[in-house]
């Protein structure tokens, strides 16, 4: 058991050879990767619950610390992170894809992205130059015959979910929510056209 004039003498020392005992340290881990890391293994697999019952109230407790390391990490470190991302998917290609389509097949995967897709809907209608009025759909609605721009079947507007408004050229390829790029269609022409862009544009 040591002493307290020998606990003295080594804090003293610890203080006064700071960068040899870095060194040191550098040294013995270069040294001993295999072993440490052997070592380090050994000790979480008899410590695991308590390691992670730990790591779990520190989250909890440290929320904005920890989101302010990663978001400085993350812009610091672009390119690595973008070249490991790149490696990743490269090795694990077909179990990424597998995961991510039980994901988009699943209810909160359909939910999310319907949520995604309105609110980037929103955020495009919002930046638009407000040239859509109803007094422009009426016109509209005159200029197709009140029938729909794709089949030409007439279209009942007193059924506001069996007419659409449709973007010619979609808001996801680059379209604008503007009165020169919107048109009706019936449901079933709309949901067929989804993001596509259709080759002609018939109005009438």
């Amino acid at each position: 058991m040591q002493t307290e004039a020998q606990r003295r003498a080594k804090a003293k020392y610890r203080k006064n050879n700071k960068e040899k005992i870095a060194l040191q340290n550098k040294k013995y881990k270069e040294e001993n990767k295999d072993k440490i890391k052997e070592s380090s293994r050994d000790y979480y697999e008899r410590n695991k619950e308590e390691i992670n019952k730990k790591k779990k109230i520190y989250k909890k407790e440290n929320k904005d610390k920890i989101s302010e390391q990663n978001k400085q990490y993350k812009n610091s470190n672009k390119d690595i992170i973008k070249e490991k991302s790149k490696i990743r998917y490269k090795n694990n290609k077909d179990r990424i894809l597998k995961v991510c389509k039980i994901y988009r097949d699943s209810k909160e995967g359909r939910e999310n992205k319907r949520r995604l897709c309105a609110e980037y809907r929103a955020k495009r209608i919002s930046t638009s130059d407000g040239t859509i009025t109803k007094e422009s759909l009426q016109e509209l609605k005159e200029l197709q015959k009140y029938e729909c721009a794709e089949c030409n079947i007439e279209l009942e507007f007193d059924k506001p979910r069996a007419v659409h408004l449709d973007h010619f050229i979609p808001l996801s390829k680059g379209g604008t929510h503007t009165i020169g790029n919107v048109r009706y269609t019936c449901q079933k022409c709309n949901i067929g056209k989804s993001a596509n862009i259709p080759d002609t544009l018939n109005l009438i």
